[in-house]
């Protein structure tokens, strides 16, 4: 769900989130100070360079109206995935309200990809823990 392509674009999206387009200038800023504090490099951070190695089925939920990664980014990351893989815009939802605002759809639809892609997988429901699920199995 609303995976970011690379710490840079998150970072810019971030910046104009909170203050306006114009702060996304100031993303440099921010991102030079990976190497600095942590010894990673914002080249390290790009999940858009390594999805296509992922072979597992991949579902891909993102909001229609996410401002923290755009959805124009998502679709890119989902271009670059190898197969098996399924994207779903989820409209007028945001970055962290996609279960909320699909509600039982939203366990419907991933008990359904996972059936779909791993169907030995004895799975018979889901068990809302915090913010999220656990599968439970016959």
């Amino acid at each position: 769900e609303s995976v970011f392509p690379t710490i840079v674009d998150a970072t810019k999206d971030r910046l104009e989130w909170v203050f306006c387009r114009p702060a996304r200038l100031l993303s440099p800023l921010l991102t030079c100070q990976l190497n600095l504090r942590i010894n990673v490099s914002p080249d390290e951070l790009r999940p858009i360079d390594r999805v296509a190695e992922i072979r597992t089925p991949k579902l891909f939920l993102h909001g229609s109206r996410d401002p923290r990664t755009k959805l124009a980014e998502a679709r890119a990351m989902f271009a670059r995935a190898a197969e098996p893989k399924k994207f779903i815009a989820v409209e007028n939802a945001a970055h962290e309200d996609l279960q909320y605002i699909l509600g039982k759809q939203y366990e419907q639809l991933i008990l359904g990809f996972l059936k779909e892609h791993h169907a030995r997988l004895p799975i018979t429901h889901t068990t809302a823990i915090g913010w999220g699920y656990r599968l439970v199995a016959r």
